[in-house]
């Protein structure tokens, strides 16, 4: 499944008065026979604790999208009401483009690095002075020479074993490719590179739309 256009609604147009502000908004990438774009979004109207970040929105209304949740989130919008701001891949749950910083940042509510994720340049680090990173990760699995494997929100591949540095890869480093193959088994991208992208990824928990 390729990266899909994430939205923020057009102020005073129909749908910017029919969802929450701060909604994750995505959208499937080809409009629908009569122009309208098909979107899916997450605002948190009911105050769920583990969706007050756009990031974890973003999740939630990517995961209706990418598993054709029949759901009261989503609707069919004329392009003139939307204004893309980014990109964001259902599968690795990652944004893979920015297209408006400030635009998607003064949607979002909060700062950029919070809304889309921390991305650092690879190599080595100490975990000292990285905490944003170090809570922006979800854990893959592990590798005896890589010790613990974590994807970042920022769609890098961080590994850390105790005691060492930590270290940072892009995801598609030569490098690691072949062992994200053997340790994603259960993640995602793991599945949709073992299996093929036609076939059924698992379940994003539900938000509260």
């Amino acid at each position: 499944m390729p990266s899909l256009p994430v939205y923020v609604p057009r102020p005073g147009s129909l749908i910017s008065h029919r969802i929450a502000a701060k909604s994750a908004i995505i959208g499937k990438d080809a409009p629908n026979e009569d122009g309208s774009i098909t979107i899916y979004f997450e605002g948190n109207v009911n105050r769920a604790a583990n969706l007050n970040g756009f990031y974890e929105r973003m999740v939630v209304a990517a995961g209706r999208l990418r598993d054709g949740e029949r759901t009261v989130a989503m609707a069919n919008v004329a392009p003139e009401d939307l204004r893309q701001v980014a990109s964001f891949d259902p599968v690795r749950l990652t944004f893979t483009e920015i297209g408006d910083h400030a635009l998607l940042e003064q949607w979002a509510g909060e700062p950029l690095e919070n809304a889309v994720g921390v991305k650092l340049d690879p190599g080595e680090y100490g975990r000292t002075g990285n905490t944003p990173i170090l809570n922006q990760v979800r854990q893959l699995g592990w590798e005896d020479r890589y010790g613990y494997m974590f994807r970042t929100w920022g769609g890098q591949i961080l590994t850390a074993r105790m005691g060492e540095a930590i270290r940072v890869f892009e995801y598609d480093d030569p490098e690691i490719v072949a062992v994200l193959s053997e340790v994603l088994a259960n993640d995602e991208r793991g599945l949709a590179y073992a299996v093929g992208p036609d076939n059924a990824m698992p379940r994003t928990p539900q938000g509260t739309a």
